[in-house]
């Protein structure tokens, strides 16, 4: 892979290998120990190389082999790196699980807690860093950033999202400058969020033993938004009134803002992934169908 084959990939595999230090010495960890994160950053995705280019068009639906390939992805540059002896086994073992997550939600072996390593814990949190990054390049409200990390820190080591808040707190661009935002505007995006979150309670009730599969990965994806939600102080049935006794472009409007939209990006990359992975299922559904009528929805975010 080169700069000019890949300019996107190679930005992205240098940034979070230069997070990963960041992240290794906050942590205070030993020469060799930042050495091998730099080498695990640089890796960590060229097991991409081998996968269908089918993978990385959105409009793709994910097939059985399909998913096998982006299961299977941290596996093939980890058995590469083997073949190397002057590559530690730390580093392919963090390569390995950079998709693993403390909630057991990751891949590819789904394992959670003090089962991932400290480098395979650093890994993915640098590479959460470098996404919503490279998610909000267009914006210089870098406090939306902050929220959004917050709002993934379930999933990852407390530690180190502390750190990357530091990170984005304390290194913004000079210009930066908070978006201006509107209480109308918030408004709109916290009664759409409340509208899905409602209509997928209602999914999820019905049990129809047909859409199990969607119906759990549903339940298990929107929990863990509400969890999130209610651990930063927000009740969905107060949020309107809420909104409606804070100042004009404030630091809390401004987090409330980024919340709802950090919350609606997940919810459309949620109604993607049933779409991706249960085509037929979804397609057996009718158009006034409470799954149908959600991920149409999702798709508008």
């Amino acid at each position: 892979m080169t700069r000019d084959q890949a300019p996107d990939k190679f930005r992205h595999l240098i940034t979070v290998a230069i997070v990963s230090l960041y992240l290794g010495v906050c942590e205070q960890m030993s020469e060799q120990r930042l050495i091998q994160l730099l080498c695990s950053g640089l890796f960590h995705d060229l097991g991409e190389m081998h996968l269908s280019p089918a993978l990385f068009d959105r409009s793709t639906q994910l097939d059985a082999e399909l998913w096998r390939q982006i299961y299977s992805h941290p596996i093939i540059i980890q058995l590469i790196l083997k073949e190397f002896s002057e590559y530690k086994p730390e580093i392919s073992q963090a390569i390995l699980e950079h998709h693993e997550r403390l909630d057991v939600s990751g891949y590819p072996r789904g394992i959670s807690g003090d089962q991932i390593s400290p480098l395979g814990r650093i890994l993915a949190v640098a590479e959460l860093g470098v996404v919503l990054m490279d998610r909000r390049k267009n914006e210089t409200d870098w406090d939306h950033l902050v929220t959004s990390i917050k709002l993934n820190a379930a999933k990852y080591d407390p530690k180190l999202i502390r750190h990357m808040v530091h990170l984005f707190k304390n290194n913004s661009p000079v210009d930066s400058k908070p978006v201006d935002i509107s209480k109308k505007e918030t408004q709109q995006l916290w009664a759409m969020l409340t509208d899905l979150m409602s209509k997928s309670a209602v999914i999820i009730s019905t049990q129809d033993p047909a859409n199990t599969s969607i119906n759990k990965f549903l339940s298990q994806n929107m929990d863990a938004i509400q969890f999130e939600l209610s651990r930063s102080g927000i009740e969905l049935d107060d949020i309107s009134s809420f909104i409606t006794q804070i100042e004009d472009a404030s630091i809390e409007l401004n987090e409330l803002n980024a919340m709802a939209k950090e919350s609606l990006y997940r919810i459309y990359e949620i109604g993607h992934q049933i779409q991706r992975r249960w085509p037929d299922l979804v397609a057996q559904q009718s158009e006034e169908s409470d799954i149908k009528v959600w991920l149409s929805l999702s798709r508008t975010l």
